[in-house]
């Protein structure tokens, strides 16, 4: 009885080893058919050409926008680019809402780049409103650098011209008016800025003027132009002849630190001569002029 039992115990294990010797070799081999774990995939290479620009500037002159940016001249390696580089700008109205303005563009590396373009009627009509611009470069494989910075100016129609400018004389000065806008053009905040210069008949006179002041040239502001319809010219000589020229300026506040303006036609001129016939003579007075020299 014992010898039977031992003898059925011996067999039993022997089959349990048969068994575990004809499994491992099968998944040995599923492990050789599977092969080795794959590599991950590796995207494209970065653009050999630094950016994306962070200086570009805009300026609106009546109807024109000027754009400026500095194009780079080294490589994200470090060497010095040799091929000229594809700049695109961008515009619109809403900063994830744009499109390509022009054609591609090529600069020599370390150049300023610019752009220039005659805004579309659209941009150049209506209510002042912000116009947002961007600039990205392309390497020599098609692939960008990434948008620049945005750069805001100002869309819409320029202010209409200052009428009735005149210059009068005041206890403390010189009075200037105008006719205040209508109502139509009171519908945004509008400045004024006065322009004023000094008319000298010789090349003697304007230097002895300089020797005193910085410049034949001055600008007076008036925040609220379109509803205070004056302003005070306080800084006055006897013995000159002064003219004057008033234009309105729209003003856009984009943020705490950047206000845009754009500015309208300057007025007809007027002009007011501080007359002074003798020099001790305390009843010196101001005399208006009916038509600038």
């Amino acid at each position: 009885m014992p010898d039977s039992w031992c003898l059925g115990l011996a067999n039993r294990l022997l089959s349990c080893v048969a068994l575990c010797l004809s499994i491992l070799p099968l998944g040995c081999t599923r492990a050789r058919i599977a092969g080795p774990l794959p590599l991950p995939v590796a995207g494209p290479p970065p653009p050999y050409i630094r950016g994306p620009i962070n200086d570009l500037a805009a300026v609106r002159a009546e109807n024109h926008v000027w754009l400026t940016w500095t194009m780079p001249g080294k490589r994200t390696d470090r060497l010095t680019v040799n091929d000229t580089i594809a700049a695109r700008v961008w515009r619109g109205e809403e900063r994830n809402d744009l499109t390509q303005i022009g054609d591609t563009i090529h600069f020599a590396p370390g150049v300023t780049g610019s752009f220039s373009e005659e805004l579309p009627q659209t941009l150049s009509a209506g209510r002042v409103r912000p116009v947002y611009y961007f600039v990205d470069l392309l390497d020599r494989d098609g692939r960008s650098t990434g948008l620049s910075d945005y750069v805001p100016t100002i869309a819409g129609g320029p202010p209409p011209v200052v009428q009735g400018l005149t210059a009068e004389i005041a206890d403390k000065g010189v009075l200037l008016r105008w006719t205040p806008p209508s109502a139509a053009d009171e519908s945004q905040p509008t400045a004024v800025r006065i322009r004023r210069v000094v008319l000298l008949d010789t090349a003697t006179d304007e230097k002895q003027w300089l020797s005193t002041h910085s410049s034949v040239e001055q600008s007076l502001f008036v925040e609220d132009g379109s509803r205070s319809a004056h302003a005070l010219d306080k800084d006055v000589l006897y013995g000159y002849t002064y003219q004057y020229q008033a234009q309105y300026v729209a003003q856009l506040t984009v943020s705490n630190r950047v206000v845009l303006e754009l500015r309208g036609p300057f007025s007809a001129p007027t002009c007011i001569h501080t007359e002074k016939a003798i020099l001790s003579d305390s009843g010196a007075k101001l005399v208006p002029v009916s038509d600038c020299p």
